[in-house]
């Protein structure tokens, strides 16, 4: 992707993609057109994005991963879309109305994994969850659903983090990835 490719897009730039040169453009433009679908005045904040194979395999991501074909985007889910399953559901249909063909949902993040990849051959999207940290295994989008309700229902100390805390948290996975980064061109 070229930064004239940006020219027509709402909400993004360059510096609001981490390695945009290495994004497919038909994923920053479903990026872009999901932003304008969930009604957002600005981007999305992007934990992820194209991954070399050093860093994918720094990340934990899968040998296959969508990440190192640029055709992936992981993503803060916007605070408004946190607010019920119901707007979670939401979120992830209006993905899938953007042009992403693959979504995870990852809890405690709070994180939405969305990718370009082909669709299933009878169309519909790849889906997936993972409840409990980046060391847990996936399980299906249902039942990571059914998980997180129940999460929300019976555990009085869950309670979605102050955008202060995510930022934090936020900046600080930021600048772990910079320093690989940094260290794999060096």
């Amino acid at each position: 992707m070229n930064v004239k490719d940006f020219a027509g897009l709402k909400y993004y730039t360059p510096e609001n993609v981490p390695h945009y040169e290495n994004m497919e453009t038909a994923t920053i433009r479903s990026l872009d057109n999901l932003a304008v679908s969930l009604g957002l005045k600005e981007p999305m904040f992007i934990t992820s994005s194209y991954r070399s194979p050093v860093e994918n395999a720094a990340a934990g991501g899968v040998s296959t991963s969508q990440h190192m074909l640029g055709k992936a985007i992981d993503l803060v889910i916007p605070a408004s879309y946190l607010t019920s399953l119901t707007k979670l559901h939401e979120f992830f249909i209006k993905a899938i109305g953007a042009g992403f063909n693959a979504f995870g949902v990852y809890y405690p993040e709070l994180i939405a994994h969305l990718d370009t990849r082909d669709p299933k051959a009878d169309g519909s999207a790849f889906t997936w969850g993972r409840i409990g940290g980046r060391y847990q295994p996936y399980i299906s989008y249902s039942q990571a659903m059914q998980r997180i309700a129940e999460y929300l229902q019976t555990d009085s100390q869950v309670t979605l983090p102050s955008k202060k805390t995510l930022i934090l948290s936020l900046t600080i996975i930021g600048i772990v990835l910079l320093v690989i980064y940094l260290t794999d061109r060096n």
